[in-house]
C-alpha cells in the first residue's frame, strides 16, 4: 500500500537529493504505517550511480535522525528509474536521443519514433512509418511533440538501433 508522503518532509528529502546533483522522479511510503519502506526514484542528466544512491539514503538517515518519521521508516531504497519508466522532465528527453520513444498525446493521438533532439519546451521525433506507404527514399518528416501535449511517454525497452 502507498502512502503519501508529509509535503514538509519531501521538500527536505528533495533539498538533500538536489545537494547531491540528482532529481526525484519519484518518491513514496510502502508498508504499514509502523514499518514503511520509503522508495525513492532519482535520474540526473548524466545519470545515476551506485555511489548516488547510497549517498542520498546515507543523507536521509541523517537528516531524519531521531524523529518520529524515521522511526516509522524501516528501510530506504533509492535507486534510478527502469528504461521502461515514463518521463516526466524535460532534461530525461535531451540525455537519450537517439532512443526510441512512445506514447500518447493528451488529444489520444499515439506516436512513436526516435528521439531527434529536445529542449526545455518539445522533442523532435523520426516517426516510424509503416515502410509500406512510403516511396522509396523518402523519409518521414521530423514531428515536434511539444511537453504541454505530451500525456505519458517511455522509451522502448526492444533493441535500439
Amino acid at each position: 500500500m502507498k502512502t503519501a508522503i508529509d509535503e514538509e518532509i519531501l521538500q527536505k528529502i528533495t533539498s538533500i537529493c538536489e545537494e547531491k546533483g540528482v532529481h526525484i522522479v519519484e518518491a513514496s511510503l510502502r508498508g504499514n504505517p509502523m514499518k514503511q519502506r520509503l522508495e525513492l526514484f532519482i535520474d540526473s542528466e548524466d545519470g545515476v550511480t551506485h555511489t548516488h544512491c547510497h549517498a542520498i539514503s546515507r543523507a536521509i538517515d541523517d537528516a531524519f535522525e531521531n524523529t518520529d518519521f524515521i522511526d516509522s521508516v524501516e528501510h530506504i531504497d533509492v535507486s534510478s528509474p527502469g528504461a521502461d519508466s515514463p518521463l516526466k522532465f524535460s532534461w530525461q528527453y535531451v540525455k537519450h536521443a537517439g532512443r526510441t520513444l512512445e506514447g500518447s498525446l493528451k488529444n489520444g493521438t499515439a506516436f512513436k519514433g526516435k528521439i531527434l533532439s529536445s529542449d526545455s519546451n518539445a522533442v523532435t521525433i523520426s516517426p516510424e512509418v509503416d515502410k509500406k506507404t512510403l516511396k522509396r527514399h523518402q523519409k518521414p518528416e521530423p514531428q515536434i511533440l511539444p511537453f504541454a501535449d505530451i500525456d505519458y511517454s517511455d522509451l522502448t525497452i526492444a533493441k535500439q538501433t
